[in-house]
C-alpha cells in the first residue's frame, strides 16, 4: 500500500528544501548553479563523491576521511578563510 503526499507535505517533513515555481524555475536552477560554481571545486569534488557513494550504499570511508583531510590542509581552505576574514570573494584553485 502506498501513501500520496502534496509538495508541501513533503517539504514539512523534510523531504525536500524548498519549492519553486514553475515560472521561477530556470532562474532558481541558474542561480543555484553559479552559487555551486563559486564554491572550492576540490571540497565540491570530494563532497559529490562522498554523496554518490553512500547513495549506492558503498561509502569508502578511508577514502572519504582521506579527502576530508586533504580539503583541510588545502590552500583552498585558507583562501576561504581568508576571504572571509578580509570580506571579498575567494579565489580557489582547486589545490
Amino acid at each position: 500500500m502506498s501513501e500520496d503526499f502534496t509538495d508541501e507535505d513533503l517539504l514539512r517533513v523534510g523531504y525536500l528544501d524548498w519549492l519553486v515555481d514553475r515560472l521561477e524555475f530556470k532562474a532558481t536552477v541558474d542561480a543555484t548553479a553559479a552559487k555551486l560554481a563559486g564554491l572550492a571545486p576540490l571540497s565540491m569534488a570530494n563532497m559529490k563523491r562522498a554523496i554518490e557513494q553512500f547513495a549506492q550504499a558503498e561509502p569508502d570511508i578511508p577514502k572519504i576521511r582521506e579527502g576530508i583531510r586533504e580539503c583541510q590542509t588545502s590552500d583552498d581552505l585558507r583562501e576561504g578563510l581568508a576571504a572571509l576574514r578580509e570580506k571579498r570573494a575567494p579565489a580557489f584553485k582547486g589545490r
